[in-house]
């Protein structure tokens, strides 16, 4: 596959309606019994709530325990499972190198579905952040992970508190360069981690769907000398897969 420079993809990006994949929109509308746009009211009178967590599958070999009523009892974006980040777990598990034995770290976590298939995959040790982790802990609980933690993490804020991720091997993200305001705090935390740990050509992978916004990022790569490149179209053609790392 030919590689395209992610700066020069960038300015061909057009704006487009996200649709979700077949197997993805089955499992929120079938599989998992649920309607995703269904109601407290529905809820009501439940007295075991496991009826509502069904293993969504990944890959014929791997599948992830998920509560189907979190996207359903909160409003908060971070209970959902966004299609970006489900094209991202299939790809790690076509792409399992990436992650086996590594430290993976995923910003933006949510209910963090690639981390557990990193996890599920062999990962070393997983690190889950995000500014809410507490749906993330629930996921870890229902999936039995054992090597993986959750630390609340906020985007361009630079501490000591990021030297936890001194030995981390690959950043995951899903869908997280959706609101402008967030683009260079995030990339500024991106860039610290990748640049602290050069020796080990630290790489950003992540999934995102096609938006005309996601060209402003351009200039910020260049700012916090990163480079990037897409690295594969995801199933269904509405998210793509990138890679970022230290232009040194």
């Amino acid at each position: 596959m030919t590689m395209m420079p992610t700066m020069q993809l960038f300015d061909q990006l057009i704006s487009s309606d996200l649709e979700m994949s077949s197997d993805f929109d089955l499992y929120c509308n079938g599989n998992c019994g649920l309607n995703k746009k269904m109601k407290l009211d529905d809820l009501h009178g439940i007295t075991n709530i496991s009826e509502y967590v069904s293993p969504l599958v990944i890959s014929p070999n791997l599948s992830v325990n998920v509560d189907c009523s979190l996207s359903s009892l909160s409003a908060n974006k971070a209970s959902f499972i966004w299609p970006a980040a489900f094209s991202l777990s299939k790809y790690l598990s076509r792409n399992s190198n990436l992650v086996i034995d590594k430290v993976v770290l995923e910003l933006g976590c949510g209910i963090g579905l690639p981390s557990i298939v990193a996890a599920k995959l062999g990962a070393k040790e997983v690190f889950l952040t995000d500014a809410d982790v507490s749906f993330a802990i629930k996921s870890l609980r229902l999936n039995s992970v054992t090597n993986a933690s959750c630390v609340t993490l906020f985007w361009g804020v630079i501490s000591s508190a990021l030297n936890k991720f001194i030995d981390v091997d690959i950043i995951l993200a899903a869908d997280c360069f959706y609101e402008s305001h967030q683009f260079e705090p995030l990339v500024k935390t991106v860039a610290f981690i990748v640049h602290q740990n050069q020796g080990k050509d630290v790489k950003f992978v992540f999934s995102q769907p096609l938006r005309d916004n996601l060209k402003n990022i351009r200039c910020l790569l260049n700012e916090y000398n990163l480079k990037g490149e897409l690295l594969q179209d995801s199933d269904d053609n509405s998210c793509q897969i990138f890679s970022i790392c230290s232009r040194v």
